[in-house]
């Protein structure tokens, strides 16, 4: 098992796309996130509890995904709450995803999470951290949200800085030239890589979910 993460707007989820090409098994937590706060589990209600009925789609009972996104980076309370919503309910999902790769026997998986970090999963895999200089960051987050600079700004801050990312990472992908390059340093760290044996496998598996 290996995690993939890195800043916003740097390329993580490229080279997410990149491994999978590769028949390189994602698990992707965001995609896990997304689900676990669906109507009616456990997740969404203790959000609608604690935001009311504001955080909904106007006239849908579905999340507003970017109503959430606002409060996670503008107030570390709420992005507090609505971590301690989803933290169960994710390592749930991915605990079971690990468990059917490993019986499967799946030769390597790679955690796809923009939170690694945050969320102390350095602490038993290792990890790719994808990077790109600050301007380039800012540049494509404003016209990835269509936002401005200051918002973009202030999204990019909100989050571990990217320089701590990198001190902390046991390979780097520079995201920043062209997608040649980004997929020559993918195969670099491939070489590198020697897939994580099945007892790793299954104490992951047990201290991300239970601990």
């Amino acid at each position: 098992v290996i995690g993939l993460t890195g800043g916003i707007s740097c390329g993580k989820s490229t080279v997410s796309r990149m491994f999978q090409e590769s028949a390189i098994e994602i698990i992707d937590l965001d995609i896990i996130a997304r689900k676990v706060v669906e109507p009616g589990k456990p997740a969404y209600r203790a959000i609608v509890k604690a935001f009311g009925e504001d955080v909904l789609v106007t006239g849908s009972n579905e999340i507003d995904r970017q109503k959430l996104g606002k409060l996670v980076f503008s107030s570390p309370n709420a992005r507090k709450t609505i971590n301690q919503a989803t933290h169960l309910q994710i390592a749930l999902e991915m605990a079971k995803q690990l468990l059917i790769h490993l019986i499967k026997g799946t030769p390597l998986v790679v955690l796809d999470a923009p939170l690694l970090f945050e969320s102390g999963l350095n602490r038993i895999c290792s990890v790719i951290v994808v990077f790109t200089d600050r301007e380039s960051q800012i540049r494509r987050l404003k016209l990835r949200d269509n936002i401005d600079e200051a918002e973009a700004i202030l999204k990019i801050d909100a989050q571990m800085p990217l320089e701590k990312k990198k001190e902390r990472a046991d390979y780097l992908i520079d995201n920043t030239g062209s997608l040649n390059k980004t997929q020559s340093q993918i195969k670099d760290v491939m070489r590198q890589i020697i897939p994580s044996n099945q007892t790793k496998a299954m104490w992951l598996i047990c201290k991300t979910a239970f601990v």
